[in-house]
């Protein structure tokens, strides 16, 4: 530095030389905790111009800056280059004002009773929002570090100054907007479903019933399931997160534990010094002692360790001190301060008052020497060194921090005869201790990680960045973090992927380290198998509990279900007549006694299908036709057999005889009835009585054997082919229609009073005749005909009746008989008929 500059920078420094002091060209330098600037940086022109600028001496104090200028800048810039979170900062502006500037935030500071806060975030934009400050003002005294402020998670740390930090982003979602919006439409949708059929009863779903009781029970199941899986989502990322939290703490409990043991390593250095130099002071023999100093050389942190005896003279020093200098100017102007400083030292130790160069060079600069070894600055800071002599100052000097040891040799007077003084720089110690034991750092029974140290220095020549690596692939990425955390003075953490694999990387200092910090690489490897775990389990209930309702559902269809499903196929079985078919038992339970009675009705039904059989062959199967004389009918019963009765047969050459006739009632008992009246009548035929006297018979017969619980109306005629001639008798049945192929008319052949059959033995009837001209045709029908229902629930009639015969009665009986059933099918809804329905037509063939 060019003397000029040396004395304009000795004057602003208030003090009155550098010889003590050598600042770095262009670099800041920390003068310590003067009154009024801290810092200040000096560069210079080796060879100015003449009248051009020489250098140039800049000076500034942090309480000159506005309050948190730096923080803000910092805070501005992250929001800027980093996307998805927002960086703050919050003051409480009472509580800061209560404390000052200095100290570190309380944790339990923010919320007081009796008092308001308020709380002043940056950027400004936060400042008005109420919901961030009522939460954080909750959560500050709670030690909490992280909550919730609307849709942001907030992590927030004290500072050193008054307020605290803050990272804001927004809440992780287990879906997207988009898929929420697709789940609250299907569920609008579902619910306005099941709103518009509750009224219903539920009905009119249109599945079968395994299918809704399995779909009730997955719904009962899948909807806690799915509640378990988001709640749980939440829960691991939650606990993945205090999990990642107590591995942060873990790190840097170990670095502070490490960062502790620096300072015993320095204690333990003080205390082997000192027995050396207590070792030389009970040696009176000066070779001796000389012996014993040699012990200094295993001292590698010092750059230098030299012994000043009462003349001034050094008589031992490192022989590399002697090269370092060669090689280091500064540390030769090092030596000579140590020098100066350590003959002062045994002056004042042995109160020599003679005042040579060196006192005068200590009286000027006490107080800059008090600063530098950490002095109050009330007391000289040679008088500070001998008070406290044999520990190790630390000591700013050259841009490095170091540390400073000087103690007195006695003799047997109590008279120092001897000064050891020696300067280890911090990087040396550093260095070495980080050498001997980084590796029983990074070997932790409880935690696997990779640990490395970076360290920065600078010389009076250049600038030196030492590292220590425990996995070389790592150097790149860590010296990064490094980097950060110097520049930042503060705890650097992340998440990164390295070589495929998810680790939490840190980088912090200590209190003891000044020169390296620590980078840590953590392998997240078992958290996110741990939450993988967690999460397969989670998605082994939900899909367990999903096979369970299938399995009940299932199970339930085959308790249950199945038997249903047995019971309606017999159902079909009875629709399809196949009463053969039999309904399994499965159980002795409702659902087997309901099969049970089921099979019983099936086997009646199946006698009745049999009955039915017998039924249809008591009638007539085909036409009749004796001459010109052709007679035809057909019979449609409304249960499987039915109480309707019709026969014609041949009673002798040339004559037919016919009944038609109707059971009250209809099943087992009118067909029993009509069955008796095919046997009576056949009988009677064989004896030729006249028609009043079958009717007769067949009354009595009756009394006899229903007594009154059963009537039966009955028409009887014998058709004579020879002579034309129709005689009938009517026993309470519906008259018959005659048609008169010359005219067109259909007429009713009606009869006087006359009651059914089976009501009262005092039987009366009349006996009529007819004359049958070619083409004229008789219609004979049972009440179903003219009482069978439309849709419209109105009879269809005799005046129906009747128009129908006109149309078709110049057919034949066959044609007659179909058209009459179609068109009563056409009027009416014949699959479910009201009644038996009988017709039978007789014709003279033109």
């Amino acid at each position: 530095m060019p003397e000029g500059l040396r004395g304009l920078v000795a004057q602003f420094l208030n003090v009155e030389s550098l010889s003590l002091f050598i600042p770095n060209r262009g670099a800041v330098s920390d003068l310590g905790p003067r009154d009024r600037e801290r810092y200040f940086v000096v560069s210079w022109e080796e060879a100015p111009t003449r009248g051009g600028l020489a250098g140039y001496v800049a000076f500034f104090h942090p309480s000159m800056i506005p309050g948190n200028f730096f923080m803000k800048r910092m805070i501005d810039h992250a929001n800027r280059t980093r996307r998805g979170m927002t960086a703050a900062m919050a003051l409480v502006p009472d509580l800061a004002a209560e404390r000052g500037t200095g100290g570190a935030a309380p944790r339990d500071g923010v919320a007081q009773k009796g008092k308001t806060q308020t709380v002043v975030f940056h950027p400004p934009e936060l400042i008005g929002t109420a919901e961030l400050a009522g939460a954080f003002l909750k959560a500050a005294p709670q030690f909490d570090t992280h909550f919730t402020a609307g849709n942001n998670t907030v992590s927030f740390a004290p500072r050193r100054h008054p307020g605290w930090l803050l990272t804001m982003s927004a809440t992780p979602r287990f879906f997207s907007d988009r898929i929420y919006y697709i789940i609250n439409v299907i569920s609008l949708v579902w619910l306005l479903f099941v709103c518009f059929r509750i009224p219903a009863g539920g009905q009119g779903w249109g599945t079968p019933i395994p299918a809704k009781l399995l779909g009730v029970f997955l719904f009962g199941v899948g909807i806690p399931s799915l509640i378990m899986l988001v709640v749980g989502y939440y829960a691991l990322k939650d606990h993945t997160s205090v999990l990642q939290q107590k591995l942060e703490l873990q790190v840097q409990e170990k670095i502070k534990q490490f960062d502790a043991k620096l300072r015993l390593e320095i204690q333990t250095t003080e205390r082997r010094l000192k027995s050396i130099v207590a070792e030389a002071s009970n040696e009176e023999n000066a070779e001796r002692r000389l012996d014993v100093y040699k012990q200094f050389l295993a001292e590698k942190p010092f750059d230098m360790l030299m012994v000043i005896d009462q003349k001034g003279r050094e008589i031992f020093n490192f022989p590399r001190f002697k090269k370092d200098i060669e090689r280091d100017p500064g540390k030769k102007k090092m030596g000579q301060f140590v020098t100066v400083l350590a003959r002062e030292f045994i002056k004042r130790m042995n109160k020599n008052l003679t005042i040579d160069a060196g006192t005068l060079v200590m009286e000027a600069t006490g107080n800059m020497l008090s600063t530098f070894i950490g002095g109050t600055g009330q007391r000289n800071g040679v008088d500070e060194i001998i008070r406290n002599r044999g520990m190790m100052y630390p000591l700013a000097l050259g841009g490095d921090s170091s540390f400073l040891f000087i103690n007195g040799v006695t003799n047997s007077k109590m008279e120092t005869i001897e000064i050891v003084a020696g300067l280890a720089p911090a990087s040396n110690i550093e260095s070495l201790f980080i050498l001997r034991n980084i590796h029983n750092l990074k070997r932790q029974p409880d935690l696997r990680w990779r640990v490395h140290a970076f360290g920065e220095y600078k010389t009076s020549r250049e600038r030196y960045k030492p590292r220590i690596l425990t996995d070389d692939r790592d150097e790149d990425l860590a010296y990064r973090f490094a980097q950060v955390a110097m520049r930042g003075h503060a705890i650097v953490k992340k998440i990164v992927s390295v070589r495929g694999r998810k680790e939490l990387w840190m980088a912090l200092r200590g209190d003891n380290f000044k020169i390296y910090t620590f980078v840590a690489a953590v392998p997240l490897e078992p958290l996110v198998s741990s939450e993988k775990a967690s999460w397969i389990l989670l998605l082994s209930l939900a899909a367990f509990l999903i096979v369970v309702a299938v399995v009940l559902g299932s199970f339930l269809s085959e308790q249950f279900l199945r038997p249903i499903n047995d019971l309606n196929r017999g159902i079909l079985a009875i629709q399809s007549r196949e009463f053969e078919h039999r309904i399994p038992e499965h159980a002795p339970d409702e659902l087997g006694r309901m099969a049970s009675l089921m099979n019983q009705v099936m086997e009646g039904m199946k006698d009745l299908e049999m009955a039915k059989t017998v039924q249809e062959s008591l009638f007539p199967q085909d036409a009749l036709e004796i001459g010109h004389y052709r007679i035809f009918g057909q019979s449609r019963a409304m249960a499987d057999i039915g109480g309707d009765y019709f026969d014609y047969f041949p009673v002798s050459t040339g004559e037919i005889a016919g009944i038609v006739g109707d059971v009250s009632g209809h099943g087992v008992a009118a067909a029993l009835i009509m069955g008796m009246a095919k046997c009576a009548f056949t009988m009677s035929s064989k004896q030729k009585p006249t028609l009043l006297e079958n009717l007769a018979m067949f009354n009595e017969f009756m009394l006899a054997t229903v007594k009154k619980k059963k009537m039966m109306t009955m028409f009887h005629f014998l058709l004579d082919t020879g002579k034309h001639i129709v005689e009938y008798a009517n026993a309470g049945h519906n008259y018959p229609v005659y048609y008169t192929a010359g005219t067109g008319a259909v007429t009713m052949l009606e009869t006087g009073n006359c009651f059914p059959l089976g009501i009262s033995k005092k039987f009366k009837a009349e006996a009529k005749s007819i004359s049958m001209l070619p083409g004229d045709a008789l219609l004979l029908y049972t009440d179903g005909l003219v009482e069978a229902s439309g849709p419209d629930q109105e009879q269809i009639g005799y005046e129906r009746m009747l128009e129908w015969f006109r149309e078709t009665a110049h057919a034949s009986p066959e044609e007659v008989v179909a058209h009459m059933f179609r068109r009563l099918s056409e009027a009416t809804d014949m699959s479910r008929p009201n009644d038996d329905i009988s017709i039978i037509c007789l014709k003279r063939q033109v």
